[in-house]
């Protein structure tokens, strides 16, 4: 009789802990789903503002154009051709007027400009000329 208390006292610290666990894993899933979501928040807002402060930059240079103004410049601009005068392109000229003159990208190099080791020379010369089982030593 005592044991059978004992092991029903048991069982319910047993519950009782798991249940405890069960809880603070929940709290504890709950507080990192919020912290995730608090950094995708403040992620968002930092592109916003990011984006902000580029139109205010380019408002306050004066190159910022609304998608109607620059469908307005490019038909100008298709409308001056068709009549026979050359208009640069927007861009080139205040590229132009603010370094003074054009940069010039580098191009791109690709290769690789390593030395080609000897032995790999050896080895397909002497594989063409020997059989094929001696070429593993070459």
């Amino acid at each position: 009789m005592k044991e059978f208390q004992r092991l029903q006292e048991e069982a319910k610290l047993k519950a009782m802990k798991d249940e405890e666990e069960k809880r603070r894993l929940e709290e504890e899933f709950e507080k990192q789903r919020e912290e995730r979501l608090r950094l995708e928040k403040e992620r968002r807002d930092k592109k916003k503002q990011k984006e902000k402060e580029r139109i205010q930059r380019k408002k306050e240079e004066g190159s910022y154009l609304t998608k109607e103004q620059r469908e307005k410049l490019e038909r100008a601009r298709i409308q001056l051709e068709a009549a026979g005068i050359q208009v640069p392109a927007r861009n080139t000229t205040q590229t132009a007027a603010n370094n003074g003159e054009q940069s010039v990208k580098k191009r791109v190099l690709y290769d690789d400009r390593r030395k080609k080791t000897q032995t790999n020379t050896k080895r397909r010369f002497f594989s063409s000329i020997c059989s094929h089982r001696y070429s593993a030593f070459f």
